[in-house]
């Protein structure tokens, strides 16, 4: 009894040492995973529900840094447009104007709106940051009647409550951001790189606390948000992001996983049954494979007195997998776009997506219009004369060739030139500038003649039948039949 009780000792022993061996082996090859997330899908949405804007902000912040989907699709909405400005004079009175001054600040007036506020560089940037914080806001600062810079302002300080009748957001500052800086010289710098209204409101804060808001004038703040300043528009996908990243290591792990295999060996027995090895040369066998195997970090070894089964985890890899599908459609559900856009194997699908985002991008823009036309006449507009209505076409990296088809039809039907050379890529003062340069001093239309068009062509040239549709017109097996030719 005492022979078969120590048996069972040196077996378990054996066993033991079997298991430690191996689990030496496999982690000697493994490398560590790092989590570059320290928040759990159900804390980061504990955060959006709370409500807290600090948090909610450092999040949105968070993922811009690190999920490179999060970070594409604000940076898809913030250059969606190509943000071409159109200038058009409006009078407001039936009395004859002076041409010479009107036709002067029309000129100043487009300049301004299309290249000294500079829409194509100032409102994709400033898109992008609304999209990752909820909202933007700066001040205007004039270096001359040429150039003007926007200064942005930290949002923890900033809010928006109110309205001008232009339409026009009312930025607010907490003044007390400059105590934050602790270094009196250093404040006393930063406070100079401000209008003067700034140290004012400074001053009456240190005065009083309650005065620590500042309404700043409209003719110099900017303050751009869309539905809530204080939550991010797309903050409701990063849960979404989370979980794909969570699936996206697991599916790491399954690929590695089915890369792995274990060695079985059995210790044989002779004719009457018994193991012809003992429990500790089983070990040194077990011993001697695994060392032999120490580099091949996707084979385990086991050493066997008994049968063994291995369950297959082929089921639980593909489910896995399937999750992984449904959370990256999710994802881009939940931001309220189409995978397709960046995966993309319908031509129609992506076309139409393209249509719904739009309409999301230039609702965000209508704030920009009104800022635009606002402080454009606000230099240039004659009171109970003229004004200027500033618009941002409807043109994107998109659709620019289908609307330059649009404006171009148009003028031939004589409506506006001008929309034609903005849609082709022209700003508005360019093609007044250059309009007068070639016909008034290069006298280009005396010398030159027009381009053959449809117009002026006689119909010989072979180029016949019926005109090509585009791809929002053709069928879907149109579409696969061109793309296999």
């Amino acid at each position: 009894m005492n022979d078969e009780k120590s048996k069972m000792v040196n077996f378990a022993k054996s066993i033991k040492e079997m298991i430690s061996v191996s689990g030496d082996a496999y982690n000697a090859n493994s490398m560590k995973r790092v989590n570059v997330s320290t928040e759990t899908t159900e804390d980061i949405i504990s955060i959006i529900e709370a409500g807290n804007a600090d948090q909610i902000i450092a999040l949105s912040e968070k993922y811009v840094a690190t999920s490179g989907l999060y970070q594409r699709i604000l940076v898809y909405f913030s250059t969606f447009l190509t943000n071409d400005v159109f200038i058009t004079p409006k009078k407001i009175t039936s009395k004859s104007l002076n041409q010479k001054k009107y036709l002067e600040n029309y000129r100043k007036a487009t300049f301004f709106a299309d290249t000294v506020l500079d829409p194509k560089l100032n409102f994709p940037r400033i898109t992008f940051k609304l999209l990752v914080y909820g909202a933007y806001y700066g001040i205007l600062v004039e270096e001359s009647e040429t150039e003007m810079v926007l200064k942005d302002l930290p949002t923890k300080f900033c809010r928006s409550r109110f309205k001008t009748h232009q339409n026009v957001n009312v930025l607010e500052f907490d003044v007390s951001y400059f105590d934050t800086i602790t270094d009196k010289v250093l404040r006393e710098n930063a406070l100079k790189e401000y209008p003067k209204e700034f140290k004012k409101a400074h001053n009456a804060y240190k005065k009083d606390v309650k005065l620590k808001w500042f309404t700043v004038s409209p003719e110099i703040g900017v303050a751009f948000y869309y539905q809530d300043q204080y939550k991010p528009f797309f903050i409701s996908m990063i849960p979404t992001v989370a979980d794909l990243r969570e699936y996206r290591a697991l599916e790491k792990s399954l690929d590695k996983q089915e890369l792995e295999e274990i060695l079985v060996q059995e210790i044989p027995v002779d004719k009457e049954g018994n193991f012809i090895l003992s429990s500790d040369e089983a070990t040194e066998l077990h011993r001697g494979v695994v060392n032999m195997l120490k580099n091949n970090p996707y084979t385990d070894v086991i050493t066997t007195f008994a049968k063994l089964n291995l369950l297959k985890v082929s089921d639980k890899t593909k489910s896995a997998r399937d999750n992984l599908e449904k959370t990256e459609r999710s994802v881009y559900t939940e931001a309220g776009v189409s995978k397709l856009l960046f995966a993309g194997d319908s031509a129609t699908a992506v076309k139409m997506s393209i249509t719904n985002d739009m309409a999301l991008i230039l609702d965000i823009e209508e704030q920009y219009v009104s800022w635009l036309t606002y402080q454009t006449n606000l230099k240039y507009a004659e009171k109970n004369k003229y004004y200027f209505e500033v618009s941002l076409l409807p043109i994107s990296h998109y659709n620019r060739n289908e609307m330059l088809d649009i404006y171009l039809k148009a003028a031939q039907y004589g409506y506006s030139k001008i929309l034609v050379s903005i849609a082709a890529g022209l700003k508005q003062s360019s093609f007044l500038d250059l309009i007068e340069f070639e016909n008034e001093i290069l006298k280009l239309h005396d010398i030159m003649i027009p381009l053959q068009s449809s117009h002026t062509s006689s119909g010989d040239d072979g180029d016949n039948g019926r005109p090509k549709k585009e791809i929002d017109e053709k069928e879907e097996k149109t579409i696969d039949n061109e793309e296999g030719m």
